[in-house]
């Protein structure tokens, strides 16, 4: 039997569900992720119009999800995503403010907002609706 390259990149999923059963199912050894993450946790790679070269991944943290962009087995950007609906101060590439992450009420989609002052201009708010990946029948 060979794996696919579907099946391929879908394997860390089934390996961190696979972790998560055992770590809930053994109390104080871990903390319990948000299962509204679950559906996002692996490594995508981007389809249709404007898809660029490299793969993002989702993998599970303590307070949320860890977002990084592999390309040529380089970690190219790496961010800490909490969806608790609190600003997180941040400082990225010299310029200090803030953002903030909640789900919507159907638990499909995440909505962040921010704020940087970069050199002593302030960069307007930024609000977004981010859609990881979207669910599609892979075609033979």
């Amino acid at each position: 039997m060979t794996l696919s390259r579907f099946s391929f990149r879908t394997l860390p999923l089934f390996a961190v569900a696979s972790v998560m059963v055992l770590a809930t199912s053994t109390p104080g050894l871990a903390q319990e992720m948000d299962g509204r993450w679950l559906p996002f946790v692996g490594c995508w790679e981007p389809t249709g119009q404007g898809a660029t070269d490299g793969i993002l991944c989702v993998e599970p943290t303590d307070d949320g999800v860890e977002l990084y962009t592999v390309s040529a087995g380089e970690v190219l950007t790496s961010d800490l995503l909490v969806a608790d609906g609190a600003s997180h101060p941040r400082s990225i590439e010299g310029c200090e403010g803030w953002d903030s992450a909640g789900f919507s009420r159907d638990g499909r989609r995440v909505f962040t907002r921010s704020e940087f002052i970069c050199g002593g201009e302030r960069l307007l708010a930024r609000q977004r609706e981010i859609y990881v990946f979207s669910f599609v029948n892979p075609v033979d």
